[in-house]
């Protein structure tokens, strides 16, 4: 009130100064909310999305996965790359995460299933936090481990040493998600075992696949949300010919530069490129199994019985049978969880009856958190 006063009584006074006294506030109030937009949006390396957690060195964290002995090919791999467990002070999972895990390791108790955190962090159970409880019904699996991976510790041995740490350094901007997606190249080439993406719902128990083996996504590529290899066997030359390419793209200096030859650098098209090479073939059909060089290459229905255009009819419809139908024969489902429109779906969705079959503990505790 009283600054409302003292213009009022400039302006009764004499218009010139309230004119030139207004315009003097204007611009004060503009350079004050410039000074607070430039604060706000150059956050502390450590506090900004998505790679301010892997430089953090002095925080406690889960056991290192390279302090640890790994069963080589007897364990399913998931990657959480995010940094919510270094912001939330504590490690964190979503439930659809969770259901992926819990899948995997409910179907297939003779493998570990360990889920590796680029970000630091320690468990922490607290009153009435639904994600930990999530976190303490997946360790009620003897087979499930939360472990830690410091990235640049990671690639040591790798095509990809000394190169993914000024991958995630602020001048690759959005182009970091190809550098994040290499590190399947990395656990495969060091450990052998089967990867997993964290979008991905295990129906079946996975033991009666091949040591070496791909999935067909569509008839055009083979998809790297699921793979399976041998420590030192056929695959392992095709991880390394993936990460010897990674890091001649990561090396070059336009990789920053947002143009096509560099944005699939490493989807699965860079993949299927490789895997082609490899069989030295133009195609690969999408039937029944193919085997090359000892890699066998499923097709789509083992691991993705539904395509995605499919996806709002059978997942956010009500024909649970349909649906059940259609996963005796498959693996996996893929959740696609950035495709999903999770407020088509109801109590009565099919993917709620997958998820309640398939992860039963994660559904009852967190069914609201999907």
């Amino acid at each position: 009130m009283r600054l409302f006063y003292i213009i009022l009584y400039t302006y009764k006074r004499k218009r010139t100064t309230f004119w030139k006294y207004l315009a003097s506030l204007v611009l004060l109030i503009v350079a004050l909310c410039g000074i607070f937009m430039l604060g706000y949006s150059t956050p502390n390396k450590a506090d900004s999305y998505p790679k301010q957690c892997y430089y953090i060195d002095d925080k406690e964290t889960l056991p290192n996965i390279l302090d640890l002995h790994v069963q080589s090919e007897k364990t399913i791999f998931f990657h959480e790359p995010s940094c919510d467990s270094n912001t939330k002070e504590k490690i964190t999972i979503s439930a659809q995460h969770a259901c992926a895990v819990e899948s995997a390791a409910r179907l297939n108790p003779n493998y570990d299933v360990t889920l590796i955190y680029n970000s630091p962090g320690v468990i922490k159970m607290e009153d009435d936090d639904d994600t930990d409880k999530i976190i303490e019904a997946l360790l009620t699996y003897k087979n499930v481990k939360f472990v830690y991976a410091n990235i640049n510790q990671f690639s040591g041995g790798t095509f990809l040493e000394n190169v993914v740490s000024p991958v995630f350094s602020d001048k690759f901007g959005d182009v970091i998600n190809d550098a994040i997606d290499s590190f399947r190249y990395i656990t495969l080439w060091k450990y052998g075992g089967i990867w997993i993406d964290l979008d991905m719902i295990v129906t079946k128990p996975l033991d009666d696949l091949p040591a070496n083996f791909v999935g067909m996504e569509s008839s055009k590529k083979v998809s790297t949300d699921i793979l399976g290899f041998q420590a030192d066997g056929p695959g392992h030359k095709l991880i390394a010919n993936s990460l010897n390419y990674l890091a001649t793209k990561f090396n070059n200096p336009h990789f920053n530069t947002f143009n096509e030859n560099f944005q699939n650098v490493n989807n699965s098209d860079l993949f299927t490129r490789f895997l082609k090479s490899t069989c030295e073939a133009e195609a690969f059909q999408n039937v029944g199994a193919q085997i090359c060089q000892d890699i066998t290459i499923l097709a789509s229905n083992y691991f993705y019985p539904i395509d995605i255009d499919s996806l709002e009819k059978y997942i956010e419809g009500e024909n649970v049978e349909n649906v059940m139908d259609v996963f005796q024969k498959s693996y996996t489902f893929h959740t696609w969880d950035s495709k999903r429109n999770t407020s088509l779906l109801t109590n009565k969705s099919p993917f709620f009856h997958l998820v309640q079959s398939f992860c039963p503990k994660t559904y009852e505790i967190g069914n609201k958190l999907f």
